[in-house]
């Protein structure tokens, strides 16, 4: 579909377009990919089908390289899935200046719904609310949340469900937390959270909770919740496991210049009017591995059977802390090189890399003798099927990947053959290998 298309159109190729995303939606089946063209389209995210397996998912993609941006309402929503499963959502920016509630919401019944390569920003609530299991979250940039909320307190994410992923985002600039890991009863505490390779900066400002209670990560309920290889800095608090959490575990992340406490385990909350999950402390933390340093506090310990070691808090030689863009690696001669150990420790660091490096385990995101250079912004997972000429990973050589490659033809955007530009070659590569993925 684009912007001059026309919803009385097929809607199959590039010369016959739809025009609006609603036209798109109601045209697909479980497992089909609607691909929306460069532009603004007023428009929500809400009715579309779930996959037919976690494999043939039914996709919602931004078209090639172009910029689509999506900043329409469905009941105060941007994005609004209930009792939908094996989705995914890609290359769009979603913008939720004219939300009344959180911008993308995976509410009820959903499964196996994944968000990457995108932006998120202006929620005027919580950016990413999820009640839902089993869903990812891959290289997204989200800013600027709860910036239009009367009582600032909206949120990264917001996870209520189990097994969901963050990895590979920057979350920054918002009024809440980077991620709340958080439910009430009568819901289940959230199971098995993955926090890993993520940047968090610059949050908590201006908040309702104030900023003393704003961290990077907030894990405020939840159990075995794991939490690794993270750059937390510029928050209220960097990294805090609150309230009834259980079985959490912090390995190897670098938190950095967080205003009040670096890691957080906080006590039982004995408001009388408290809820249920927040009348015990966090218990069964293990904190090891991290780089804890020029925080308020480093740690503060308020919950019950905590371990704690192997954790770094004096100088320890980073690359660049003076002037952004700040380089978090270590420089030679670090006290982080060599001193952690490999009990729970990361086999790759933020970068990458294999750990350990060297005659051991380095403490905090990144092992020693890794390229260096800044603070890398997460990249998008890359295709596995893109040599073959299947850009866009959607399991099938067709119509979709010709006009891509033909988009950088004469270029080295999608050389398939290896020879450093996008010729004949690669022509002759992909028709070989036209519908056979």
């Amino acid at each position: 579909m684009a912007t001059n298309g026309n919803d009385g159109n097929n809607g199959t190729n590039t010369s016959s377009p739809l025009r609006t995303i609603t036209a798109g939606i109601s045209r697909l089946a479980g497992g089909d990919t609607l691909y929306i063209r460069a532009g603004t389209y007023t428009e929500a995210l809400h009715g579309i089908p779930s996959g037919t397996a976690a494999d043939h998912p039914t996709t919602i993609s931004g078209y090639g390289g172009e910029t689509v941006t999506i900043n329409g309402i469905y009941s105060g929503y941007v994005g609004y899935f209930y009792n939908v499963q094996n989705i995914i959502l890609e290359n769009l920016i979603i913008d939720g200046t004219s939300a009344t509630n959180n911008t993308i919401s995976l509410d009820w019944y959903t499964s196996n719904i994944t968000l990457r390569n995108m932006t998120i920003q202006n929620a005027a609530w919580t950016a990413i609310f999820s009640r839902g299991d089993n869903h990812k979250f891959q290289n997204l940039d989200i800013n600027r949340y709860g910036v239009d909320d009367a009582n600032r307190r909206g949120h990264g994410f917001y996870i209520k469900g189990h097994n969901n992923l963050v990895e590979d985002c920057k979350i920054h600039h918002g009024s809440g937390h980077g991620v709340h890991v958080y439910a009430t009863t009568p819901d289940p505490k959230p199971l098995n959270t993955i926090i890993r390779r993520n940047i968090f900066y610059a949050n908590g400002h201006d908040s309702y909770y104030g900023r003393e209670r704003v961290s990077g990560i907030g894990v405020y309920v939840g159990d075995n919740t794991l939490v690794y290889n993270n750059i937390v800095y510029d928050n209220g608090r960097g990294i805090a496991v609150n309230y009834s959490s259980t079985n959490a575990k912090i390995y190897n992340n670098t938190v950095f210049g967080n205003q009040f406490t670096g890691i957080y385990m906080g006590p039982a909350n004995n408001d009388a009017n408290a809820a249920t999950y927040e009348k015990t402390p966090a218990s069964d933390t293990i904190v090891r591995n991290n780089i804890i340093y020029q925080n308020g506090t480093a740690l503060s310990d308020a919950g019950i059977r905590t371990v704690s070691d192997h954790n770094l808090t004096t100088n320890p030689s980073f690359v660049n802390i003076v002037s952004s863009p700040y380089d978090f690696h270590l420089q030679p001669g670090s006290p982080a090189i060599d001193t952690g150990i490999a009990d729970g420790a990361p086999s790759t660091d933020f970068d990458g890399h294999g750990r350990p490096y060297g005659a051991g385990f380095d403490i905090g995101a990144f092992e020693y003798g890794s390229s260096g250079g800044g603070t890398p912004t997460p990249t998008p997972p890359s295709c596995p099927f893109a040599s073959s000429g299947d850009f866009n990973c959607d399991g099938k050589i067709n119509e979709s990947d010709l006009n891509t490659l033909l988009s950088s033809w004469l270029t080295n955007g999608k050389d398939i053959t290896g020879d450093g530009i996008v010729n004949e070659s690669d022509l002759n590569k992909l028709l070989g290998n036209w519908r056979t993925q």
